[in-house]
């Protein structure tokens, strides 16, 4: 543990992305191929490290580090998951009572009318928080529950699912300010990337028309299969939100053709459940146009 340790203080990077380091050791038993690769880069730049390291990386533990479920300190772990899970079975017990069309066995669904209890529990009174509770309850958007669903189907387990996803919509808010300078970036990068793609799109104002919110609200489940965008949302979780915005320019690529043969969004707005092999395609090539610029994060 000393030579680790004196190892890691080699990389001039700062504490928190060094912290990384040293968990993806611990939590690795194999520390060859990749784990090498990333551990002998010199220099190690804050944004291609810290991603790279998350990214490897495929325990609850560091991922939910990250997004401020678990704190710093491993011994305490074992004590705060307790007392987390503790609490979502609470909540989970008094979502079935008040929702009584509530189905456990829909496991996505039911972490998202958990979610939507636990923030009418802020509301003043409690009738004020029951109707919240219904209101939203019977407005629940479909990008909310593809979240739902993708957390689920990467972290598996009931509870620890519930804390990213929760954890992952607050990230989200926080990014909602920067949608218009992400889009702005989107078209900045598409124009580098396919110089005809972008100005075709621009001028016949089909780029308007593209639900890249949703797309970026949802981390493309439902659009990209599920199983080939864990990589995609390690990375937004290490803080790469700007990741999505490559997801969304490799889409465009991938579909040059028949846009510029239809001039129509119609595809692009209806864009659901990509083929595995060409979901596969899409998350690797967008990766590598990430890496190309420099790892970028927000």
């Amino acid at each position: 543990i000393k030579g680790i340790s004196t190892y890691l203080l080699k990389f001039d990077v700062s504490a928190k992305y060094r912290i990384v380091m040293w968990e993806l050791l611990l939590a690795t038993k194999n520390r060859n191929n990749r784990l090498l690769y990333f551990m002998k880069k010199n220099p190690v730049s804050e944004a291609t490290g810290f991603a790279l390291a998350v990214s490897e990386a495929t325990g609850f533990a560091l991922k939910s580090f990250y997004v401020g479920i678990l704190p710093k300190h491993r011994e305490s772990h074992t004590f705060v998951m307790s007392q987390l899970k503790q609490s979502y079975d609470d909540l989970k017990r008094a979502t079935l009572i008040t929702n009584k069309d509530a189905d456990e066995s829909n496991k996505p669904d039911l972490l998202c009318s958990v979610y939507l209890l636990e923030q009418s529990i802020n509301s003043n009174t409690y009738q004020s928080r029951l109707q919240n509770f219904m209101q939203e309850l019977c407005t629940m958007d479909q990008p909310l529950k593809r979240l739902a669903r993708l957390i689920y189907n990467i972290v598996k387990f009931e509870e620890e699912a519930y804390l990213i996803f929760r954890s992952f919509i607050n990230l989200q808010k926080k990014w909602s300010t920067y949608t218009k300078a992400v889009q702005l970036k989107l078209q900045h990068f598409l124009e580098l990337e396919d110089h005809d793609l972008h100005r075709f799109l621009n001028k016949s104002k089909i780029m308007a028309e593209i639900p890249f919110p949703e797309w970026f609200e949802t981390c493309y489940s439902g659009i990209l299969q599920d199983s080939t965008l864990d990589r995609i949302l390690d990375k937004v979780i290490a803080g790469s939100h700007l990741i999505l915005l490559f997801v969304a320019i490799t889409i465009l690529i991938s579909f040059k053709e028949h846009i510029l043969k239809n001039s129509t969004t119609e595809l692009l707005i209806n864009l659901t459940n990509i083929p595995y092999d060409m979901s596969e395609v899409i998350a690797v090539k967008s990766i590598e146009i990430w890496e190309r610029y420099g790892s970028l994060l927000i």
